[in-house]
């Protein structure tokens, strides 16, 4: 599937899907069935009279999704489909590619700059960087053992905390703690020696967010460097030193110094355990 999704204007949502089954042979009842299935699939069967051209982004993403998917390809190449996508749409859809893969099975290969789309969708990643192939591995090794600059600057050279001993808290969650820091994590049986979490996913504050205090750290700003266009924090936690990232703007505006005490609060979903 195209990053542009190359959906034909001439044709109406119905007719694109159908477009890669013309050289098959079968009676037209059969493939009228399979397009009808697709859409059921893909939530668009009261789209498929539409002219193309009058869909949304998420809309025309399935359209061309279903015609991608009408010829039973053995492997699924997608090609950065979430990247003309708002946010909101992106994160549905992702969700949609994740159910579609567990019920369809097909091996898909997702071409994408976004980590958050790897993270969530990936089994095995493949970090490519100019054209060579950096890593290649399941997304704890890439994440725990980089192998090489270029795969830590993709993922953000992240934070990697060893565990020193574990709490079972129940409801599928245990505290771990790390250099000082109580940190709760999924539980998912398997003994947690180390924590991941990437700069980008540490919220900082010059003052104390309301609301429970999980994962809710103080620390001080150990250093500041230009990254871009962001800002990168090292914060003294406990024993542990944090990077986080944020945005050039934002520090600015907050007036973020060295030796300043700033609030932590670690997301809950973005860290994995090893």
């Amino acid at each position: 599937m195209p990053q542009d999704y190359a959906l034909f204007p001439f044709l109406n949502a119905r007719n694109n899907i159908t477009f890669g089954l013309g050289s098959k042979r079968g009676r037209r009842t059969a493939i009228d069935l399979e397009v009808e299935k697709l859409a059921h699939l893909l939530g668009i069967s009261h789209l498929l009279d539409r002219d193309v051209r009058t869909l949304s982004g998420g809309e025309k993403q399935r359209v061309a999704l279903a015609r991608a998917l009408a010829p039973s390809p053995r492997i699924l190449l997608l090609d950065e489909p979430m990247g003309s996508l708002d946010v909101r749409t992106s994160k549905y859809l992702r969700l949609e590619l994740k159910r579609l893969h567990a019920e369809l099975g097909i091996t898909t290969i997702h071409v994408t700059h976004n980590l958050l789309e790897a993270r969530e969708l990936a089994d095995r990643l493949a970090i490519l960087n100019m054209g060579r192939v950096e890593q290649v591995g399941t997304l704890d090794e890439v994440f725990f053992y980089p192998q090489n600059e270029a795969v830590t600057d993709f993922i953000g050279t992240p934070n990697i905390l060893d565990v020193d001993r574990c709490t079972n808290l129940g409801h599928g969650l245990i505290e771990a703690m790390c250099g000082g820091m109580p940190i709760v994590v999924p539980y998912d049986g398997t003994v947690a020696k180390k924590i991941a979490l990437s700069p980008r996913d540490i919220y900082i504050s010059t003052t104390k967010p309301p609301g429970p205090q999980l994962n809710r750290f103080e620390g001080t700003v150990m250093g500041i460097q230009p990254f871009s266009s962001l800002m990168q924090l090292k914060v003294g936690v406990g024993g542990n030193i944090l990077l986080a990232e944020l945005p050039r703007d934002l520090c600015e505006e907050m007036e973020i110094q060295v030796g300043q005490q700033v609030f932590l609060i670690l997301k809950l979903r973005s860290l994995r355990v090893h």
